[in-house]
């Protein structure tokens, strides 16, 4: 085999023929392993350097959203080959990535640490797109490895034991366990910049759909992770009040979108908080400015006490079920599981001691699952060994899967209910995500009888149907 050629963006590289070679398998197994390992799974992930998609299969059937960013062409284009549509690709540089500031639960970046002349601002880069309480996976080139250390008493290379980082090779940087840690307090501070840029996009949806956008429940994120990045709850109503003004006069509706997580000084970490005791807080501030009817949890977690708290503070209607699904999500030292396996595909009122199922002391508040489509056979026995590795022999839901408004679907949803709810994330609103909106919102105009409602609206149709059939004789023969 002929030596390969590296260039510091791989463009043009034939990486696939370097994992190939010899010594490179066992290499390729072991950081395979490893990547699953670490992942929990979730709702969004990038990859910083997918190069052709080598760890893909690590993650690809973790997460709902995923993305990958690749400079090098040839390298993209043989993601692209191997992925499709399941992935979103980007042609973007680690110092300027084109999402949102919280935008992902997970960044994986392995084998591009050592390339970068300037490691802090990268990693204050993937600080921003990551979201509180989220996952970063990276690699370095650590300069105290055995071999190295070997290498040094021979006399071979320069001395790993030393202060400051080692280019070994043109453009090529080792670091010590010393300076990542010295790198850490990056990822302790609140993200610089404006947060609430990806709502923007909100805009550009608006003038992508004209006359044909109908109106939407806006769920404003609002928890202690907002409150820690931004110095309040509210700050995503306030920061851009004009625009929520101009929807609401369109018709449109707002909510409340939250992620029970709590900031944990000693650790200096958000922790997952079923029950947080700043609910309350976050509610009322919203609730200053206008009427919170309507919310969905984030990883769409779900819990007796959660919505037992939620009715308690006059919510109506929560959108955070995924009927037959059953999820786990890595949250510091806590695993948590998202478990909806129980849960019908219709509306319905939550016990307060079963939130699956409609029973004694049934809630107020109507919780409308999300709507479910087909997922694929290799994606169902995916999901199933994921079940299986973590202990869940149930089958229930196992062919199901959510989709958002913004991806291209190849079908309609698979249950014939009454009500569908649908979501998506103002960062999905790229140009191709705006034209997959406009589909999908084409493809359900053309079915019988589709009306699109607000939360309240639907609310409102579904008390009024429950009250006539309550209302209605019940007749014998």
């Amino acid at each position: 085999m002929a030596p390969i050629a590296f260039s510091k963006d791989y463009e043009g590289v034939d990486y696939e023929r370097f994992w190939a070679g010899p010594g490179k398998r066992y290499l390729d197994r072991l950081e395979q392993r490893i990547v699953k390992h670490v992942l929990p799974g979730g709702g969004s992930i990038v990859e910083i350097g997918a190069g052709f998609g080598r760890l893909g299969p690590c993650y690809i059937d973790k997460y709902q959203d995923v993305h990958m960013v690749e400079p090098a062409s040839n390298l993209r284009a043989a993601a692209m080959g191997a992925f499709g549509s399941a992935v979103k690709y980007h042609d973007a540089s680690v110092y300027a990535l084109p999402f949102a500031d919280n935008s992902f639960d997970a960044v994986l970046m392995v084998r591009v640490f050592h390339h970068l002349h300037d490691s802090e601002a990268a990693l204050k880069e993937l600080h921003r797109i990551l979201r509180p309480g989220g996952t970063l996976v990276f690699s370095y080139s650590n300069l105290r490895n055995p071999g190295r250390v070997a290498r040094f008493v021979l006399g071979k290379v320069p001395n790993p034991f030393a202060a400051t980082k080692d280019e070994y090779l043109p453009d090529l940087f080792g670091h010590t366990p010393g300076m990542i840690r010295a790198l850490a307090p990056i990822l302790d501070q609140p993200p610089e910049g404006n947060v609430w840029e990806c709502l923007n996009q909100i805009d550009a949806l608006l003038n992508g759909m004209g006359e044909d956008m109908p109106a939407v429940t806006w769920l404003i994120r609002a928890d202690q992770s907002v409150e820690f990045s931004t110095g309040s709850f509210e700050s995503g109503y306030s920061n851009r009040r004009s625009l929520w003004d101009k929807l609401q006069e369109r018709g449109h509706e707002l909510g409340w979108h939250l992620h029970t997580m709590s900031y944990f000084p000693p650790e200096k970490q958000f922790v997952f908080d079923p029950v947080p005791g700043w609910l309350a807080e976050a509610h009322e501030r919203l609730a200053s400015s206008f009427s919170v009817n309507a919310t969905r949890t984030g990883w769409d977690y779900g819990s007796s006490a959660l919505l037992s708290a939620l009715d308690r503070l006059r919510v109506i209607v929560d959108f955070s079920a995924l009927p037959g699904n059953v999820l786990w999500f890595k949250l510091g030292k806590v695993t948590l599981m998202t478990d909806w396996r129980d849960c019908p595909t219709v509306p319905y009122h939550p016990s307060g001691n079963d939130y699956q199922r409609s029973g004694s002391a049934p809630l107020k508040l109507w919780e409308v699952p999300a709507a479910q489509f087909r997922r694929s056979l290799a994606g169902t026995v995916t999901r199933g060994l994921l079940r299986l590795r973590h202990g869940c022999v149930s089958m229930s839901g196992l062919t199901n899967q959510t989709q958002l408004f913004t991806d291209r679907w190849r079908e309609r949803p698979v249950a014939a209910n009454d009500v569908w709810a649908f979501f998506f994330h103002p960062y999905d609103l790229t140009e191709t995500g705006i034209q997959n909106f406009r589909a999908n919102i084409w493809r359900l105009q053309n079915l019988p009888d589709v009306e699109f409602k607000t939360a309240t609206e639907v609310s409102t149709w579904l008390s009024t149907r429950e009250q006539q059939q309550q209302r209605r004789p019940a007749f014998q023969k």
